[in-house]
């Protein structure tokens, strides 16, 4: 390895921005710099661009453009479908789950704050949420049920079909909401099949620009948490930003049709870090059952060392993972994923998430680089 380079595998985090994007960006900074919502010629020639890019990613999504609302992120995007579609209630019922991300618990303790009766369903030890434990925590008052699609620490797919119809049967109005940012374009996204009300996107996820994110609606709309002008049908007020909506549709545009080809080198990434990790670090535990998880996050915990010092040792050894959420990446506290799964909490964890650009070699690296850090630094 060359000095100075650095094998990147927190794609979980923030993904590089893919070339598809910056040149669609770039296009729309040039050829549309004015405000979508102004009635002059540049004004005009924005607000066509982003018509198109809603039903670009529309298209890329499965729903009709109509159902999709930009904001900046998938944070924002989770906090208009949690509080916005109960804006103006008292109270009521929430279910949520206890692998959620903390834009979606944080939202939730909101509720609490306002009244509100939430019910945290605890996973599986495999990672997963047993579909019938969360249904049947539906009541006749609940009005939300949020559960998300891939779990951002662990790559577990959750069983959003069955949990959602489930508490949709027990309460037919209630409102359903899928924290979907970790897999667009890594898995199909199916919200109708789902019965899912509300899904959470984001742009940076994906080879997109940071600080946009994208919001599917179902018939009813959330409402607005803050007041200003009448952008995305009076729901998200603010001018939009417009290349960076443009630079999202694309890379999921790119996304979506290099699905394939990228699951399959993941697999093929995730199997050489597997198998190197049995060979090089023998006592190591992987977190979430396999049969349930994506190839793209491998979530690893080993003794001898705290997380942030594994972090830390991978990085002095040219690797670059991570500790769990980037949210909450320079917290001390455990992560509230590993403690409802019953990982010990004297373990320290890295989240290894690859990309498009990574390679076996680099998983092979990545295990040495853990190894190495163990070999040096690890407490007898």
């Amino acid at each position: 390895m060359s000095e100075g380079e650095i094998i990147y595998l927190d794609h979980a985090a923030a993904t590089p921005l893919v070339p598809e994007a910056a040149a669609a960006m770039a296009d729309a900074y040039r050829d549309a710099p004015g405000n979508p919502s102004a009635m002059g010629r540049w004004g005009r020639a924005a607000a066509r661009v982003l018509r198109q890019a809603r039903e670009r990613l529309a298209h890329v999504v499965g729903v009709h453009p109509d159902r999709l609302l930009f904001t900046s992120g998938g944070t924002e995007s989770i906090g208009l479908a949690v509080l916005g579609s109960l804006q103006g209630r008292a109270g009521g019922h929430v279910i949520t789950s206890a692998l959620e991300h903390p834009a979606v618990l944080g939202s939730v303790r909101m509720l609490e704050q306002r009244g509100f009766e939430v019910t945290r369903v605890p996973p599986e030890r495999t990672g997963v949420v047993d579909p019938s434990r969360f249904a049947a925590a539906a009541r006749s008052d609940t009005v939300l049920a949020c559960l998300m699609h891939v779990n951002n620490e662990l790559g577990t797919i959750q069983p959003l079909e069955a949990a959602l119809a489930g508490v949709k049967e027990r309460a037919p109005r209630c409102l359903t909401v899928v924290d979907a940012v970790q897999s667009l374009t890594r898995l199909a996204l199916e919200p109708d099949r789902w019965s899912a009300d509300l899904v959470a996107l984001s742009g940076h996820k994906i080879g997109g620009p940071r600080g946009v994110g994208a919001l599917i609606t179902a018939k009813r709309r959330p409402e607005k948490l803050f007041g200003g002008g009448d952008q995305e049908w009076g729901v998200r007020p603010g001018t939009q930003n417009v290349p960076g909506v443009v630079g999202f549709a694309a890379a999921a545009d790119h996304g979506e049709q290099t699905r394939p080809q990228r699951a399959a080198r993941a697999s093929e990434v995730a199997d050489a870090f597997l198998k190197e990790l049995a060979e090089r670090v023998p006592g190591a535990q992987v977190n979430g059952a396999a049969e349930a998880r994506m190839p793209w996050i491998l979530n690893v915990s080993v003794a001898g060392l705290p997380s942030e010092a594994l972090v830390r040792g991978m990085e002095e050894h040219g690797v670059c993972v991570s500790a769990g959420a980037a949210c909450h990446a320079r917290s001390q506290k455990p992560s509230h994923v590993l403690e409802s799964i019953g990982v010990a909490s004297h373990l320290g964890t890295v989240r290894v998430s690859f990309g498009a650009s990574n390679t076996p070699d680099h998983a092979r690296r990545a295990v040495e680089a853990l190894a190495l850090t163990l070999q040096r630094y690890a407490l007898p």
